[in-house]
């Protein structure tokens, strides 16, 4: 069992990784505009990047209490995920965030006199 819970991590943190770097790569392709959904995701992921677990959970939830209470609701599917393991709850957390944050963007429409203010 315990094995099956490494490759589960692993392939959480590879995916982790990944979008991450998506994420950078887009934003130096197309810079988003300051409004951008994607862009308050990426600024998260490169603030908790190389952060020891508790750190970068405490910088998430900080994040997170920023914004608005409609924005929150995320809170309440993670509530049913959680666990006891921190990089797991990170994981988790960044994943329902990533989600609710493309859905966001897809129904954005960048502000050409806002990219790169």
């Amino acid at each position: 069992m315990s094995s099956v819970t490494d490759e589960i991590m692993q392939a959480l943190s590879k995916a982790f990784a990944a979008v991450h770097e998506a994420q950078v790569r887009e934003r130096q392709e197309n810079l988003l505009c300051d409004q951008c959904p994607m862009k308050w995701f990426s600024q998260l992921c490169s603030e908790v990047e190389g952060l020891p677990a508790a750190k970068a959970h405490i910088t998430i939830m900080k994040r997170l209490s920023f914004l608005p209470t409609e924005e929150k609701s995320i809170l309440i599917v993670y509530e049913g995920a959680e666990t006891t393991d921190i990089q797991v709850q990170n994981n988790i957390l960044m994943m329902l965030l990533r989600a609710h944050f493309e859905n966001k963007q897809a129904t954005h429409s960048i502000l050409p006199c806002l990219v790169g203010v």
